[in-house]
């Protein structure tokens, strides 16, 4: 075999390996078809809806087209988080290494997320309060709302924030060790099913910080 050989066989592992990540082999896709089209119906019924709002509801139809897209956003990581808990996780052997670390992680959530809401409710309280030190007689713009509903107004923007921020920790978490023992599963079968687990394992934590992100900025738009 001569080194042109090898590099052609390198270069078409490559491209078909890039090809696998994203797809996932023949055998998977084919498996996932049904789940594939109820996806694929959901999002069709979601931006048809969105793009009908958009046409009716006048200022209102831009924040509302953008909401279709992220409920599309949601819909998808629902299907990678389904996808992905159906892979099988591993011996019993495996189990027991891997149960230890998702309980500590699960632990680790809800003392930090617990330390966090008590201090986040610590800081919307000095926000609400700082808005009633303003001076009086300040006007135009935002300006005209008043101290008081400023202040609920930026505390409920604070708190909206915040909730999509720890949904998204806690949940990307959570399928993130549920998806490690099941990377090393398929680890046992096929290089390329550890892969394509990985990758949807990671995408799914980057569409649903994306969509949730995306979905709070649009809720506060006016």
């Amino acid at each position: 075999m001569g080194a042109n050989d090898v590099e052609g066989g390198i270069g078409r592992g490559s491209r078909a390996g890039a090809s696998g990540i994203i797809l996932g082999s023949s055998a998977t896709v084919s498996g996932e078809a049904p789940q594939l089209d109820a996806m694929a119906r959901k999002a069709v019924i979601i931006t048809v809806l969105g793009v009908l709002l958009y046409f009716v509801s006048g200022q209102a139809g831009y924040p509302l087209l953008v909401l279709s897209m992220c409920a599309n956003g949601l819909v998808f990581s629902k299907f990678l988080s389904d996808w992905l808990l159906a892979k099988d996780n591993g011996t019993a052997e495996m189990r027991g290494v891997s149960d230890p670390i998702r309980e500590g992680s699960e632990a680790f959530l809800r003392v930090m997320y617990g330390t966090i809401l008590q201090i986040s409710v610590a800081v919307m309280v000095i926000i609400f309060l700082a808005y009633q030190l303003r001076p009086d007689g300040m006007h135009g713009g935002i300006n005209s709302l008043g101290s008081f509903t400023l202040g609920i107004v930026t505390v409920v923007s604070f708190a909206l924030g915040a909730g999509c921020s720890a949904i998204a920790g806690y949940v990307s978490m959570w399928v993130a060790a549920q998806t490690n023992i099941r990377v090393a599963s398929a680890a046992r079968r096929s290089y390329m099913e550890a892969l394509i687990i990985c990758f949807r394992g990671g995408a799914f934590s980057a569409i649903l910080v994306l969509a949730l992100c995306v979905s709070g900025v649009t809720l506060l738009h006016r």
